[in-house]
């Protein structure tokens, strides 16, 4: 909910577009051609509003994520349930690892796009190449977002080694097992006759 709340205040603000990309125009010269299209749209034309949005989305949201990542943590590492197997927690540890370095692989790569564009908003500096660079290091959000992904998940990896070996990797089933006693107070074998 906070996440769309917040975006909402920008949208309700009436300002002149046209003075607002005359303005730009002096900062960029030479903008794309889109930039000249009559449907031009500016969410805001205060800076401020959109740092004050960020931040208050910043104070919500990462102290709830902090705590169900460390709740879920206490809950597999310390707090053992006897309804659960030791090997489910395990299972269920090792999925909550995949899924951290799900997030944070790419999450640490976007944080320097999220600073500049924080930093570009609040001081008006404008740098085409840095642009560029970032908009570079952006478009790889759905090639590494799978990549992490592939690699952290087990299954997935195994999955993708049979698609591209066309099945013909050679399976290795592995199965463990205890060391158990059974104990077998009578035996009856179906078709033969116990006497």
């Amino acid at each position: 909910m906070v996440a769309c709340v917040t975006v909402i205040p920008p949208y309700l603000e009436k300002f002149d577009v046209q003075a607002m990309a005359m303005e730009i125009l002096k900062t960029i010269p030479c903008p794309v051609p889109e930039f000249f299209d009559p449907r031009l749209f500016f969410v805001t034309n205060k800076p401020s509003l959109a740092t004050m949005l960020m931040a208050i989305q910043s104070i919500i949201l990462l102290p709830q994520g902090t705590f169900y990542v460390l709740h879920t943590w206490y809950h597999l590492v310390y707090a053992h349930s006897t309804r659960v197997s030791a090997e489910t927690r395990k299972m269920q540890f090792r999925f909550l690892l995949g899924s951290l370095m799900q997030i944070m692989i790419p999450s640490t790569l976007f944080m320097n796009p999220i600073l500049y564009i924080w930093f570009s908003v609040n001081t008006g500096y404008y740098n085409q190449e840095i642009n560029n660079h970032l908009i570079f290091i952006v478009s790889f959000h759905g090639l590494l977002g799978t990549t992490c992904m592939i690699l952290v998940h087990k299954s997935y990896r195994n999955h993708l080694v049979k698609m591209i070996t066309l099945g013909k990797f050679p399976r290795q089933n592995v199965i463990r097992t205890n060391p158990i006693s059974v104990i077998v107070s009578s035996a009856r074998l179906v078709g033969q006759n116990v006497h």
